[in-house]
């Protein structure tokens, strides 16, 4: 049985770690407020390109805008998180990749930790880039750029497909690793899109193809930022249930190590009386 001062250095070691996880708790919780705040806001501007881009590519001929190769090789752009004690995020989203990635294929990965997942599952796929993306930069800056980048490999035959895994979130307690089909797109992706709300029809100037050609890397980036935005909530949700589950089991340590002080500490109390009453009768 422990002593009463090793119980007590325990109480206070996981104290202090209730403190840490709570605090964590409470940083995901804002962030993942300022995150979804973004989404919701940008929301609109993600739904309105999509349909317009659904109505385009139904008056054009996307022949010209597909490679072929002897060998399909797959880009997979793949989005982790760079900070861990996310819950089972990272492995999901590793497990989904592992379960349709073929030998051949490349990978572009955002996040520290998907890197160090990918070793460890021993996926040894060519990696062409591995960036890292603070929540504050999430801006389509860089993913104009990584569209034109993606755009300039598809064109140079780099690559037939390229395939996006990200977190959908559903709700606070539900995250589903998901599969989007990026390039090339696919036509009965936009089959069912509602019409527009005044019940006319989309005009293409100066027609569909060239304006096509004008949107394709709008429609990527966007795509791009979207599905990370959404990751990114779906990570600082997973982060948050994580903490607020250490937190609780803490405290459930805490009061099991508490109750256990009480009865050693009882135990002590009751031998010492009953010392000194076999003292006092031996005295007698």
């Amino acid at each position: 049985m422990s002593s009463l001062n090793e119980i007590k250095k325990k109480i206070k070691v996981v104290e202090s770690t209730s403190k840490i996880t709570n605090a964590m708790k409470l940083i995901a919780t804002s962030k993942l407020k300022k995150q979804k705040d973004l989404f919701f806001a940008t929301h609109q501007y993600y739904s309105s390109m999509y349909k317009i881009f659904g109505e385009i590519i139904k008056d054009i001929d996307d022949s010209e805008f597909r490679v072929k190769l002897d060998n399909d090789i797959t880009v997979w752009i793949v989005f982790t998180s760079s900070m861990g004690l996310c819950g089972s995020y990272n492995i999901n989203i590793i497990k989904l990749l592992k379960e349709n990635i073929k030998k051949n294929d490349l990978i572009i990965i955002f996040g520290r930790k998907g890197s160090s997942i990918l070793k460890s599952k021993n996926i040894e796929n060519e990696i062409i880039m591995n960036l890292e993306l603070d929540d504050k930069n999430l801006n389509f800056d860089l993913f104009d750029l990584l569209a034109l980048e993606l755009i300039l490999l598809y064109k140079n035959k780099k690559f037939s497909n390229a395939k996006i895994i990200y977190t959908k979130y559903v709700n606070s307690l539900v995250f589903e690793p998901t599969i989007y089909n990026l390039i090339p797109f696919d036509k009965n992706h936009f089959d069912g899109l509602s019409k527009p709300i005044s019940g006319g029809y989309y005009v293409s100037e100066p027609n569909a193809q060239n304006l096509f050609k004008f949107l394709f890397e709008k429609y990527i980036s966007s795509i791009l930022l979207g599905t990370i935005t959404e990751s990114k909530i779906s990570e600082n949700a997973s982060r948050r249930n994580a903490m607020e589950g250490a937190t609780k089991n803490a405290n459930e340590l805490i009061n099991n190590y508490k109750l256990n002080y009480n009865r050693v500490r009882q135990s002590d109390i009751t031998q010492e009386i009953t010392e000194i009453i076999s003292g006092s009768k031996v005295g007698e």
